[in-house]
């Protein structure tokens, strides 16, 4: 059952290995609660006391494990079986930012593990640094405000610059889902992005969507014209790994820090649900869900918890 469901919520199964890890906490769960050691049924989730019982005592990281599990979980339940379950949900996103607070607290108090430390900075800083990079980096200015709002991963140094029109007639040519490439849309009234080569491709496929951000939307109009950016070359021609150098590089020489769209991302988030409630949590994370190319189960345990 617990395979049809990931099935189902990520649109392909788990490994074997992910799957004996998944299956292993998720029995040892349903054992306390229901005695039983056969997963033929969702209830156990629903009995928050008995799962409070459970997790006493036990470590943030555990605790953070578990959460994930039991909203993808209820995601399911309430995607494919209709449950009327947001309450609960809401419950488990805020236990989640209050793990995530403690986190912030111990960064705070500077009691972060080095492997932290060497990644994440506080949300003020990262904007202080991105601002300050208009004038002199204005390339990376664009590529780590679209991280933040659109929540790429490394493809967002490979976008090609395309007009809406040249985009639609390319469209219509080979068919959306036989393109290859990243494209950065400029019409007159707005400016999209079109994803075609990213990590999750296989499994969401193209990815299409409208940028809101009129600011944002000028600077890349501006940058287009002042660089002379021809239609059909790239907007940065960075490879994959060119983004982590240049990430790295540019934010240690100015924060001692090296940041990568991942931890630009990770801030972004831990951000959010920290000045957020529960409710705008869920709507939030389902939004990056979409963006980003991530199932809700990775993003509750990997970004909801910083």
């Amino acid at each position: 059952m617990i395979q049809k469901v990931k099935q189902r919520m990520n649109g392909r199964p788990l490994s074997d290995k992910s799957m004996t890890t998944y299956l292993l906490q998720l029995k040892k769960l349903n054992r306390f609660i229901t005695g039983s050691d056969t997963l033929d049924s969702l209830d156990f989730i629903y009995k928050t006391d008995k799962i409070n019982e459970f997790l006493e005592g036990k470590p943030i990281s555990t605790k953070r494990a578990y959460y994930s599990k039991i909203l993808a979980l209820l995601n399911y339940d309430q995607m494919f079986n209709e449950k009327n379950n947001q309450k609960l949900i809401e419950r488990y996103v805020g236990l989640s930012k209050d793990i995530n607070q403690t986190i912030t607290s111990n960064y705070n108090q500077n009691i972060l593990t080095e492997k932290q430390q060497e990644k994440l900075i506080p949300y003020s800083q990262l904007i202080n640094w991105v601002n300050s990079l208009k004038k002199d980096r204005p390339d990376l200015y664009i590529l780590v405000r679209l991280v933040m709002n659109e929540f790429y991963r490394n493809e967002v140094g490979s976008f090609i610059y395309i007009s809406l029109k040249a985009y639609k007639r390319l469209v219509k040519q080979e068919g959306v889902d036989n393109l290859t490439k990243n494209y950065l849309i400029v019409g007159s009234q707005k400016v999209m992005t079109s994803r075609n080569d990213y990590k999750t491709y296989s499994v969401y496929g193209n990815k299409t969507f409208e940028l809101k951000d009129k600011a944002l939307n000028r600077f890349i109009r501006k940058y287009i014209r002042e660089n002379s950016i021809e239609e059909g070359k790239p907007l940065f021609d960075f490879s994959f790994n060119q983004v982590s150098t240049q990430l790295a590089y540019n934010s240690k020489k100015s924060l001692g820090v090296e940041l990568s769209t991942s931890s630009i991302f990770k801030i972004t988030i831990g951000h959010y649900i920290q000045n957020h409630t529960g409710a705008e949590s869920v709507a939030y994370l389902k939004r990056v869900s979409q963006s980003r190319g991530t199932d809700m189960s990775t993003l509750t345990k990997v970004y909801l918890n910083v």
